[in-house]
């Protein structure tokens, strides 16, 4: 566009803001004012793609002051020496959320190297997946008593300060199937825990 008889590039920006069409944010912003990158005004966006974070400090930013990643807080409190780390969380996603057909991943599995010793809880991620309607609080304590069940007692998973955690919660975010604009729910449920190579 010509401005100030000047030629400059301009970005067109069409928002719905929560999918909602009579709230549509629409205009043209100067290249100047974009730069690459994610929204990253975690505590009022729904969702961001596994794939969109650029370090492990962004991604744990996400969860703990996500709109919706409330579950995601509580089940990170459980392993409270196991920090989250976002190359075990992408692996987490991509390579061992088996029940969810519609998860990040890619068909393809990605390479665990720099992982050791990794742990995952298919029944506890089953259960989930069934209960995807229940409330956070039924949810958690349905993770606990699993976790119980497994061995992994609040103490052990305190003791566990050799591993990381790779997580990815997506629970009952709203969406829409394609074109349909009918409201669906997505759901994403998976953690694991491993040792980075080199840990003792």
């Amino acid at each position: 566009m010509m401005h100030h008889q000047k030629q400059s590039t301009y970005y067109y920006v069409h928002l719905t803001p929560d999918g909602n069409s009579s709230k549509i944010i629409s205009g043209y912003v100067s290249a100047s004012q974009v730069e690459a990158g994610h929204n990253t005004n975690y505590p009022e966006i729904d969702y961001t793609s596994i794939d969109q974070f650029t370090d492990s400090a962004d991604y744990n930013s996400y969860i703990q002051k996500g709109k919706k990643q409330k579950l995601a807080r509580e089940i990170v409190k459980l392993f409270p020496n196991s920090p989250v780390d976002l190359g075990l969380s992408k692996i987490a996603a991509y390579d061992y959320d088996t029940f969810n057909n519609t998860s990040d991943g890619d068909p393809n599995p990605i390479s665990k190297q720099g992982y050791t010793d990794i742990k995952q809880f298919p029944s506890i991620q089953k259960w989930l997946y069934a209960h995807e309607k229940a409330s956070n609080a039924t949810k958690l304590a349905g993770i606990k008593q699993l976790l119980d069940k497994e061995g992994y007692s609040a103490s052990k998973r305190a003791s566990m300060s050799g591993y990381k955690l790779g997580i990815q919660i997506v629970n009952n975010i709203k969406g829409y199937e394609d074109e349909s604009r009918d409201a669906t729910r997505w759901n994403g449920y998976v953690f694991i825990l491993a040792r980075p190579d080199g840990s003792s």
